[in-house]
């Protein structure tokens, strides 16, 4: 009895550590039916396990199928992680079938700007000179009246065999012809989610194809009122400030629906090789734990103290900075309270998180909102939009185990 015991507590432990990477229970909708299932597999779960076993379910092809989670079509990444989407356990999906007449009418909804086009351009969006605009039809007594009014045309030129045709003349001749309307290129729309702080919107970029990282910095700044000079992009963790301006979006993986994030970009201060010496002190539950020098308690300095009488605003010099944040990381979960007299960054959070987490700072993955954080580490918190009681996501393995099991068989002595 008592080794089921200790079997069972071992097995329990394990699964409290990373079953929320590996089982996740979904519920979803299609229409008027709604269903319950398990996802499980023997690896971190991605959106193509939810897909395979909704498919299952709802008993629809693979190919066929369409998951809707918080208005977002996730099949469009079937590889993307669930942890890095967000997507955790009693969540709600709605299903979809790629043939249902509301997705074809709203794929129509799409295509009606380049429906009247796509006699004028072809289907991989280059011009050919020599496709020209259908006049419209004109009456039939009108139609005779003009042929008998105007002489009969010039008989085409005989070509000599073995010569290819003198195509150089009517590309001059339709130069040259000013009555002749110039072509009009397809417009392609491309529907993206921009996150911006804490809130996420949606813009159409309707573009000439392809759409550039230009066109989509110019639609930000329509929108959001914001300069090209001081936008940052970032997709995936991948800042878009290191493409050239006319670099497709396609190119860079940035699709429909695709999540964009976008944040201004930081004023240096005056004070800028003040705050490089005095580096924040981060601040966990009941008091300061520096993790400079080692802690050395011969380091006397005013940042450092133990703030007992509360005088820390007067010692530092202004007003500090706290910050409530919780973190979660895999199925544990932490409470920070971040305090500096200068504005808190990232990299400190992930140093303050590598301290209680003993991931590396190297390893670390951050999200929030959709949002990777570690890319950008000097940027503060508060330009990334995390204010108090926000929810942060890390992603990263321990350096060192941190639970031990509280009944073992071969524990040394």
């Amino acid at each position: 009895m008592f080794f089921s015991e200790d079997r069972r507590t071992i097995f329990n432990h394990k699964m409290a550590r990373r079953q929320d990477r590996k089982v996740i229970k979904i519920e979803a909708a299609y229409g008027s039916d709604r269903q319950t299932f398990i996802v499980k597999r023997d690896y971190d779960l991605r959106v193509r396990d939810v897909q395979e076993d909704a498919a299952k379910v709802f008993k629809m092809p693979l190919e066929e199928i369409i998951l809707y989670w918080k208005g977002r079509n996730i099949c469009n990444t079937p590889n993307e992680l669930l942890e890095t989407l967000g997507i955790e356990n009693n969540h709600q999906m709605r299903v979809c079938r790629e043939d249902d007449p509301t997705q074809q009418n709203r794929r129509r909804e799409l295509l009606s700007n380049t429906a009247p086009n796509q006699q004028n351009a072809p289907s991989n969006g280059t011009y050919n000179p020599q496709q020209q605009q259908q006049p419209p039809p004109q009456p039939q007594l009108y139609n005779q009246y003009q042929q008998q009014q105007q002489p009969p045309p010039p008989p085409p030129p005989q070509q000599q065999y073995g010569t290819s045709p003198p195509r150089s003349n009517d590309y001059y001749q339709q130069f040259s012809n000013q009555n002749i309307p110039p072509a009009v290129p397809t417009v392609f729309l491309l529907n993206l989610q921009i996150g911006l702080g804490d809130r996420a919107e949606g813009i159409v970029i309707g573009r000439p194809y392809p759409s550039t990282i230009y066109d989509l910095q110019i639609e930000l700044q329509q929108r959001f009122g914001i300069p090209i000079a001081e936008q940052n992009l970032s997709y995936n963790g991948t800042l878009l400030a290191q493409y050239p301006p006319d670099t497709p979006l396609d190119s860079i993986g940035i699709v429909n629906h695709s999540f964009v994030s976008l944040w201004t970009r930081s004023i240096p201060s005056n004070n800028q090789q003040q705050q490089q010496q005095q580096p924040p002190t981060p601040y966990y539950g009941d008091g300061p734990q520096s993790t400079y020098n080692g802690g050395n308690s011969q380091d006397l300095s005013p940042k450092r103290m133990d703030n007992t009488n509360n005088n820390d605003v007067t010692q530092n010099g202004g007003n500090p900075d706290v910050l409530k944040i919780e973190v979660f990381h895999g199925s544990d979960r932490h409470i920070l309270i971040l305090r500096s007299s200068n504005n808190l960054r990232i990299v400190d959070l992930m140093e303050e998180l590598q301290r209680i987490t003993t991931v590396p700072v190297q390893n670390q993955k951050l999200y929030y909102r959709g949002q990777e954080l570690q890319p950008s580490k000097d940027r503060t918190l508060r330009d990334a939009g995390i204010d108090n009681n926000a929810q942060v996501r890390l992603i990263g393995d321990p350096a060192r185990a941190r639970y031990e099991p509280m009944i073992t068989g071969n524990r040394p002595n």
